[in-house]
């Protein structure tokens, strides 16, 4: 699958993932690191970190049903912004507020 195909993956509802320690850090906690554990196809992107998908990751950052699932991938690919997804990782509505988005279910 050609990584632009997979972002038809990346939504909140769908995606799955853990924070782990990173080897080098000291302290259980701090320095967590956000890996993919689902969709399939999200794991595979993941795995392969092209860059290529960047900018398309960052344009869903505008869609309240991917924004979450988009942070979470982009976090698992540049290694940047892990505490913000570590931190709200039991509250999504709680991050989706905070960028001012509305969430109507």
């Amino acid at each position: 699958m050609k990584p632009k195909d997979s972002l038809n993956f990346v939504w909140n509802d769908r995606i799955k993932f853990v924070t782990m320690s990173s080897p080098d850090s000291q302290f259980a906690t701090l320095d967590r690191l956000i890996v993919i554990t689902g969709p399939a196809e999200l794991i595979e992107l993941a795995g392969k970190a092209d860059i290529r998908v960047l900018d398309q990751l960052v344009s869903l950052l505008r869609d309240p049903d991917r924004a979450w699932a988009a942070i979470v991938l982009l976090a698992a690919l540049t290694r940047r912004e892990e505490k913000v997804v570590d931190a709200f990782a039991n509250r999504i509505i709680e991050y989706s507020l905070s960028k001012g988005d509305r969430i109507c279910r």
